[in-house]
């Protein structure tokens, strides 16, 4: 067994008390799925209907924790849905066990998908990507004024996404 109150009282001189860990003093080696959330600097915001944190986590026995295991930790000491938990950002500090991230968790579903950043949410799977890149759009503007009439509609058809060929 290992006292983690020595563990982060000793080196990085973490104030134990502080950190809520005389609670957690003794740990079985095996507890490896253990983790804690500290919620920091939380404010609501309003405006943008959501409430803002700093995080941090505790996980010593772990490299670290997965986006989904902290959405539903939040979710629940929130009194929030899983769905409407943003987490972003997460940075482990040197020597392991302890990891620092950002959360959002919007009123609802809906603020989420108005106030949320585009890349945010393709990342999650509520937006489209878009159709087609910035070069390829430039290049089929150029091939359209080269050609004339219904050749034009053809050329949008000839330059949709390449297919791979199968090796040989």
């Amino acid at each position: 067994q290992m006292c983690i109150r020595d563990r982060y009282m000793g080196s990085s001189g973490i104030n134990a008390e502080y950190m809520g860990l005389l609670s957690l003093r003794w740990m079985a080696e095996e507890d490896t799925k253990f983790f804690k959330v500290f919620a920091r600097r939380v404010m609501k915001n309003p405006v943008l209907n959501r409430k803002q944190m700093a995080l941090e986590i505790l996980h010593p026995k772990r490299a670290n924790v997965s986006k989904e295991e902290l959405e539903a930790r939040l979710a629940e000491s929130f009194k929030a849905k899983k769905s409407c938990c943003v987490v972003y950002g997460l940075k482990a500090k040197f020597g392991g066990g302890r990891s620092t991230g950002f959360a959002l968790i919007y009123d609802s579903e809906d603020y989420r998908k108005k106030f949320e950043t585009i890349p945010r949410l393709r990342k999650m799977g509520l937006k489209d990507k878009p159709g087609m890149a910035r070069k390829m759009k430039k290049s089929l503007r150029v091939k359209r004024k080269k050609v004339r009439g219904t050749e034009k509609s053809k050329q949008v058809a000839a330059t949709g996404p390449k297919s791979k060929k199968a090796p040989k």
